[in-house]
């Protein structure tokens, strides 16, 4: 082989070794973008589980609320949960306790090979207040039967995590695939409806479903809300 010929080579592999050890492009770690002073909601696109104690509860609705000032790298979205059956003894009333506390979605990766962002969760709730749920004896509603078991859920971290995607729009949202599992909780009441462990911390609790989240400024009018990085 010629000097010529050696010399193209011996560049041509230095190209390449640049190539194999230099860094990959990776996006920032993301934030929430919308408009100054956006009022966030949410709404249900699918099923919303809660699992606690092995008794599942699943609410026709699921409304979030939360404000965003531009841009962050956090959001915070307060559940509404509504029209909800515990799946056992053919189906048994459900009452969420609202107690202004929220879902803070921070720490957003973007996903490997994939458009989106995943985004780690945590409870956030006011020193006195839990997010809590009760369970009622009969099928007639709230009025005619009693109590038989509480669920109780306190602030705490790294509850889990959420997959975010942008969608395109007259004014751009964000959809969100919960995916909540490692969430601490309390159960009181029957046994059958709440385990066995009375009063005692475990850490089985779990919550999926979809939401489509969007941004509206201070006056109603639909504002773009996405996830940038």
């Amino acid at each position: 082989m010629g000097r010529r010929h050696s010399g193209r080579w011996i560049a041509l592999w230095a190209v390449l070794a640049l190539m194999a050890v230099a860094p990959a492009t990776v996006r920032a770690e993301g934030s929430f973008v919308a408009s100054p002073s956006s009022i966030v909601k949410g709404e249900p696109t699918g099923a919303n589980i809660f699992t606690a104690a092995a008794v599942k509860k699943e609410c026709g609705k699921a409304d979030f609320h939360g404000t965003l000032s531009g841009s962050s790298r956090t959001l915070e979205l307060e559940p509404i949960y509504d029209d909800c059956t515990a799946k056992v003894l053919g189906g048994l009333p459900v009452k969420f306790v609202i107690g202004s506390c929220f879902y803070q979605l921070h720490h957003l990766a973007p996903l490997q090979g994939k458009d989106g962002w995943k985004a780690e969760v945590n409870l956030t709730c006011p020193t006195e207040f839990q997010l809590q749920w009760n369970i009622y004896e009969t099928a007639h509603g709230f009025d005619t039967g009693s109590v038989i078991c509480t669920t109780s859920m306190p602030s705490q971290s790294n509850i889990g995590t959420a997959v975010l995607s942008n969608r395109e729009a007259a004014a751009d949202y964000i959809a969100i695939r919960w995916n909540l599992r490692q969430i601490k909780y309390r159960a009181y009441g029957n046994e059958l409806l709440c385990g066995s462990s009375f009063g005692e911390v475990r850490h089985d609790a779990a919550f999926t479903g979809t939401t489509r989240v969007a941004a509206e400024n201070p006056g109603g009018q639909p504002v773009d809300l996405t996830v940038r990085g």
